[in-house]
């Protein structure tokens, strides 16, 4: 298979896409068919299409196409579509399409006349699509597709409640053609991503079946030279990785969905659009206060087949609000410049300052740095015996003493 799309101007997208199966080529599901017999030598051999979509403005996108068909077993044939889509007031989007299909294919062995009511014959279908957006992130559609074989009519919900769950819900009337009985079929589903992975859980019920059950879990595993790193969507044919330190469950945001870091401090980030900015950055909203990052947003552009390594440069720390007191036990006063000195040495850079009480809010803490005061007679002194008590929830800080001698 192939595909070009052509942006030829604001207004204007031109596509075109082909494939071609050999004559044993078999999907997944049509592996497991129960008609696996009679479709052997049948079906479609190659398809190739052309398509073109205009951007009318307020008006909404007008869409249409031409598509190819030949067959193992079949006479060639086309299928012509033409689409429209617009979005309405508070955002209410509608989709209305039709097409036509000239084929006269033969799915079944006709040397089997029982399997007959397999064929595909000529014909028409249509649809109308209706997407209402209503409060707390979720979505109603409704929607009538009419075929020469049956009507259906349907409507349903689904909600993205966070980043980790999603659930669907789905109700149709299907009235066939011919007067047979009409029927109705049920569905849901419940999506759940834990991270470094999706599990999709469902179930559906039609009265002409029965009931059935499935269950997906799907991720991917992505290793560079920078680390190995999970997630929870396929890795594109662009991709690439984040270094967060030492932190790990770090949430970084990416234009597939958000993604987590994993031991040894790599995020995989399975899915870049080339030629196009995309945006790698960190979800503060969720990071533990803990939690430094010197760089958390990175604007990309990448080349298709990129591999890109990014490090943000995080760090785990500790957050302290100190009342301190000087060698005599009396209280800091206030005013006094606050430095700190980073492992390895240096004159110290200035962070902040002491406030009334005595109290120093120190923003970060790394093993090997140390904090000194600049004191008013010139002199300096070390903060030292620190004592603190762990952080609560909702507090930012971690409350204690230290000595300055």
């Amino acid at each position: 298979s192939a595909s070009l799309a052509w942006l030829a101007s604001d207004t204007l997208a031109l596509g075109a896409s082909g494939n071609l199966r050999t004559r044993g080529f078999r999907s997944l599901q049509e592996s497991a068919s129960l008609y696996q017999g009679p479709i052997l030598g049948t079906g479609t051999r190659s398809q190739m299409g052309v398509t073109a979509s205009w951007n009318l403005g307020s008006l909404g996108a007008l869409s249409g196409g031409v598509t190819r068909q030949n067959y193992f077993n079949g006479d060639p044939g086309y299928v012509y579509s033409l689409a429209w889509g617009f979005t309405t007031w508070r955002r209410i989007s509608v989709q209305v399409g039709v097409s036509h299909n000239t084929s006269r294919n033969y799915l079944a062995d006709p040397l089997q006349p029982a399997l007959g009511s397999l064929n595909q014959r000529t014909g028409n279908f249509a649809y109308v699509n209706v997407n209402i957006p209503l409060d707390w992130g979720v979505t109603s559609t409704s929607y009538a597709r009419r075929s020469n074989n049956e009507t259906r009519y349907g409507t349903g919900v689904d909600q993205r409640v966070n980043d980790m769950l999603s659930y669907r819900l789905n109700a149709e009337r299907v009235s066939p053609a011919g007067g047979a009985a009409t029927r109705t079929e049920t569905s849901g589903s419940v999506t759940v991503v834990p991270r470094y992975t999706s599990l999709t859980l469902g179930v559906s019920d039609r009265q002409s079946a029965g009931s059935s059950y499935y269950g997906e879990l799907s991720g991917s595993v992505l290793g560079t030279s920078e680390g190995v790193g999970m997630s929870p969507h396929q890795v594109g044919d662009t991709f690439g990785g984040v270094k967060t330190g030492d932190v790990v469950g770090l949430r970084v945001d990416t234009p597939q969905g958000p993604v987590w870091s994993g031991p040894g401090g790599f995020a995989a980030v399975p899915y870049l659009p080339a030629y196009q900015e995309s945006r790698l950055e960190t979800s503060f909203k969720t990071t533990d206060v803990d939690v430094d990052v010197d760089s958390p947003l990175h604007v990309l552009r990448t080349g298709r087949g990129a591999v890109v390594n990014v490090d943000m440069g995080a760090r785990q720390v500790r957050r302290l609000l100190l009342t301190t007191v000087d060698a005599q036990g009396q209280l800091l006063p206030s005013g006094l410049p606050v430095l700190r000195t980073v492992k390895g040495g240096g004159d110290g850079e200035y962070f902040s300052a002491t406030a009334q009480g005595g109290r120093i809010l120190v923003n970060r803490v790394v093993d090997g740095d140390a904090f000194y005061v600049e004191l008013a007679n010139g002199k300096r002194c070390t903060l030292q015996d620190m004592q603190t008590q762990p952080r609560t929830d909702g507090q930012l800080f971690e409350s204690g003493t230290a000595v300055c001698k």
